[in-house]
């Protein structure tokens, strides 16, 4: 492949000597400046770059995308308060800038050898290192990018600009591939668009990366959802009742099953175990939390238990009690010793 062909001369012309190497790889910059490859080679460069640097350096840089990310939260926040006082235009002038800013920055940018996320949390990236096998190096930003699209798309979605809101919550979704509840956003962005396959199968696939029960929950309203519209009631029925085992503090399940009742007139019953178990075999949805998001918390908790590094490892216990309400998972998390300083 060229590019690695080019990369690997470059790294190949590294001398060792920190001051030499700094001019050497700016020079490769310059160079490769108007490249096919330019922005992938640029990156690379500025990646063997930067453990170059002197310590002043770094903490200069450090520095600015700290400033950077907490400019970014302020911002957030005065947005958050511009939709509270419904402040509508105003808020999304302020987030339609802030995108165009990002959209401008290319520094950021997936390219062919890395790809740029912004996971919330650590379970998140597990999860889509496994589930999603990425290929290129990854790179985790602390800058809220994925929360600055989500927060975007929600509020079009809600000026009922459905279109544009599907773009922005896509983006989002890139940014962050594993949260589940900007996944969700984007997934409604189907169903006001009236396209219940693309609804009905990334919500399927959401079960992979749903590790908290709310977002279980939310799994199965969806596909109630989506078989309400097929006219599936028992099935439907079925998914509203298994959300409402995860969730029983949302109120959209009761509402859907007595509109079921309503409509059908009462002739639909509740599935059997039997019967459920046939609709999740028939159409691909797990029963349940995922096994997948649940073997490999625990797997994470194991490994973080061994290396004593408890803080981390109840996280993981957490998730896993979460999802299945174990005993002995409790009993495990109660025998933790005292958390780290």
């Amino acid at each position: 492949m060229e590019l690695e062909n080019i990369l690997g001369n470059i790294t190949a012309g590294l001398t060792g000597d920190a001051s030499q190497d700094i001019a050497y790889l700016k020079q490769q910059i310059e160079i490769y400046h108007d490249h096919e490859y330019a922005q992938e080679i640029t990156r690379a460069c500025g990646r063997m770059l930067y453990p170059l640097l002197s310590k002043e350096d770094k903490a200069e840089f450090q520095s600015i995308m700290e400033r950077e990310q907490m400019g970014m939260e302020a911002t957030l926040e005065e947005i958050r308060f511009a939709i509270f006082r419904k402040e509508y235009k105003k808020a999304e002038q302020m987030l339609s800038t802030m995108v165009e800013g990002f959209e401008r920055n290319g520094m950021f940018r997936s390219d062919q050898m890395t790809e740029y996320h912004s996971f919330y949390e650590p379970f998140e990236e597990v999860l889509y290192r496994f589930v999603d096998r990425p290929k290129r190096k990854l790179h985790n930003l602390e800058l809220p990018y994925a929360q600055v699209y989500h927060e975007y798309g929600v509020l079009l979605s809600d000026l009922g600009r459905t279109e544009k809101a599907h773009m922005v919550l896509q983006k989002a979704v890139q940014w962050n591939p594993a949260n589940a509840q900007i996944t969700f956003d984007y997934i409604e962005t189907y169903k006001k668009m009236g396209d219940l396959e693309a609804y009905f199968n990334l919500t399927r696939k959401t079960f992979h990366y749903a590790f908290r029960r709310e977002d279980v929950a939310h799994c199965y309203r969806n596909l109630g959802s989506y078989f309400v519209q097929k006219k599936e009631y028992q099935a439907a029925m079925g998914c509203y009742l298994m959300s409402m085992d995860f969730d029983k503090e949302d109120q959209t399940a009761p509402s859907e099953l007595y509109y079921i009742q309503a409509v059908t007139k009462g002739t639909v019953t509740k599935p059997t175990q039997q019967e459920l178990e046939n609709y999740a075999k028939e159409y691909g949805f797990p029963m349940g939390a995922d096994q997948i998001v649940v073997g490999m918390a625990w797997q994470m908790a194991n490994k973080y238990l061994d290396a004593e590094k408890y803080d981390t490892a109840i996280y993981y216990l957490k998730i896993v009690y979460d999802l299945t309400e174990d005993a002995e998972v409790k009993k495990k998390l109660e025998t933790i010793p005292a958390q780290e300083d």
